[in-house]
């Protein structure tokens, strides 16, 4: 018992280090990134809304009847 507790111990060790490591190469990664100032939300919804915009602009077919 006292064994699997030390195993189980020594993985969490590892994906704390792993876990760790991530974070450090995100924020490193961010640092070559400007940020645009704004959220992740209003980019999105940015998107979102061009892409309304967009289909709204194109012109509409009739639809068609198949028998």
């Amino acid at each position: 018992m006292a064994a699997e507790h030390l195993e189980d111990r020594r993985q969490m060790a590892k994906l704390e280090g792993t876990r760790q490591n991530c974070a450090a190469c995100l924020v490193s990664v961010a640092q070559h990134f400007p940020s645009s100032g704004l959220t992740l939300n209003e980019r999105f919804a940015m998107y979102q809304r061009r892409a309304a915009e967009k289909e709204m602009a194109r012109p509409r077919k009739s639809p068609e009847i198949h028998r």
